[in-house]
């Protein structure tokens, strides 16, 4: 029993640290997002997940990505980060609680969109992800964050990272891997998002 005990204790420090350490500073912060009781599951070829905080955030579907962008006040922008690249899909506003997904190895963004539906989540969108930076402004300065969304210029998806007083936002191309970053996810459970045809 002891033993088992034990390899339990070495799995859970593992996962820990594939979450990366700035999230861990992160958590000391009572204003980032709610806690949630940890859960650490096996991912078939991916090791261990660990899912440790959500974020509730208010998303309004109605904004292009220029009024997303300027919304969150952020230090540097990508200029490809255009509505023409990303148009409006949905309308509406929303409340959504945002999971950070965290992957114990490297994972590349093909990959992890297979193993978050496999976790009854599905990824974030750009305008989900533009939300929560303009939620939580000093989570990004210590943490790099994804949101995995199709472009039609190839690229796979938005990232938000930052340092002590600066917000960056960048797109990126082809299926790279991250060493230490966290996906951003919604429950597609719980995901009701209203669909219309953009105007």
């Amino acid at each position: 029993m002891k033993r088992i005990t034990t390899v339990f204790a070495i799995i859970s420090i593992f996962a820990i640290a594939g979450c990366g350490g700035r999230q861990k500073q992160a958590e000391k912060d009572s204003s980032a997002g709610t806690k949630t009781q940890e859960r650490i599951v096996r991912s078939p070829g991916r090791g261990i997940v660990q899912e440790k905080r959500k974020f509730p955030v208010t998303v309004n579907y109605d904004l292009t990505i220029e009024q997303a962008v300027a919304a969150g006040t952020y230090f540097s922008v990508d200029p490809d980060l255009t509505s023409k690249q990303f148009p409006r899909t949905r309308r509406g506003v929303e409340s959504v609680d945002i999971a950070l997904v965290c992957f114990a190895d490297e994972v590349g963004s093909d990959a992890a969109a297979r193993e978050l539906e496999g976790f009854s989540f599905r990824s974030a969108n750009v305008r989900e992800l533009l939300a929560f930076g303009a939620t939580y402004p000093k989570f990004q300065e210590e943490n790099s964050i994804m949101a995995l969304e199709g472009s039609p210029d190839g690229r796979k998806g938005l990232r938000l990272y930052g340092s002590p007083g600066e917000r960056n936002v960048t797109l990126y191309w082809g299926d790279t891997t991250f060493p230490d970053e966290c996906f951003s996810a919604v429950s597609s459970a719980r995901s009701r998002l209203r669909k219309t045809a953009p105007p």
